[in-house]
């Protein structure tokens, strides 16, 4: 297999290991509607590497593109950032960890 195919392997096991309820699924379904340009690949990175700063992470990801859809401010208004970041960032890590 290329490393491509390798890398939507992964993608693919991941999609299949979570559901669109759940913080992982509700992550995922932002970055879904999202068009983002660029180094996907760092910006994606960047997101664990500093998960307190997953509100801005999640903003700068809808607005890369300079619009806002109706799918991306859907997807956001599931995410429920606003009554606890913390509590989401917290059950995010842990269903990562469990992947």
């Amino acid at each position: 297999m290329s490393h491509n195919q390798e890398a939507v392997t992964t993608a693919i096991a991941v999609l299949l290991s979570t559901t669109p309820e759940t913080r992982l699924g509700q992550l995922l379904k932002v970055c879904l509607a999202a068009k983002v340009d660029g180094d996907v690949h760092s910006q994606a990175q960047a997101l664990f590497q500093n998960t307190d700063n997953l509100a801005h992470w999640v903003q700068s990801i809808i607005s890369n593109d300079g619009h806002y859809t109706p799918d991306e401010w859907q997807a956001l208004g599931e995410m429920d950032l606003l009554e606890n970041i913390e509590k989401f960032v917290e059950g995010l890590l842990t269903e990562v960890e469990a992947l």
